[in-house]
């Protein structure tokens, strides 16, 4: 559970760009599709024939390829939870002062990551590839001179909207204890 301070504002909530789960979505339909168009639609006769005769040899090895490909797409599908999973439990929440990313090591373990923005040295943007550039998204670094270097923020929709945010929220901060000091 993420703790604000009484005073303190959240200015965005960041999430990897949809087109990333798009992307999962269709290699799970393909994935899927795949075997059946191999497979072909003479093998989907015989299971309209079940019911009326004893089995052959073929419809024998029929059945247990259907009963493999059965057991295929509960992986794939278990493959797709999993990453679905990953993109909607990542997240990173930009505060007025601090940065904070809860992101999935693995499906029972998370880390929590706080960054307070007087410590954030440089905020770099890396757009890379066609659809990056063509739908918007990228990686976005925070450096701090702290025990952990770096925070990634990756595949991050608007990672310059972002990056621009925080150096606002920066200079926001550092205005705010000017004031304070005088």
């Amino acid at each position: 559970m993420i703790q604000l301070y009484p005073d303190e504002k959240i200015l965005k909530v960041v999430r990897r760009h949809w087109w990333i789960l798009l992307e999962k979505v269709i290699a799970f339909f393909l994935l899927i599709w795949a075997p059946l168009i191999f497979y072909g639609v003479l093998s989907l006769t015989v299971y309209f024939d079940l019911l009326s005769r004893s089995l052959t040899p073929l419809e024998t090895t029929s059945l247990f390829l259907g009963l493999i490909y059965f057991i295929y797409v509960i992986i794939i599908f278990l493959f797709f939870m999993i990453n679905w999973i990953y993109y909607y439990l990542d997240f990173w929440i930009v505060t007025d002062r601090r940065v904070i990313g809860v992101e999935l090591v693995s499906i029972f373990n998370h880390e929590l990551f706080e960054f307070n923005l007087d410590k954030i040295q440089d905020v770099s943007v890396e757009i890379k590839g066609f659809f990056p550039t063509v739908f918007g998204y990228g990686n976005l670094t925070l450096r701090t001179a702290s025990a952990i270097a770096s925070l990634n923020i990756e595949q991050a929709a608007q990672p310059n909207e972002i990056r621009n945010l925080i150096i606002g929220a920066i200079n926001n901060s550092v205005q705010r204890n000017d004031n304070v000091s005088i």
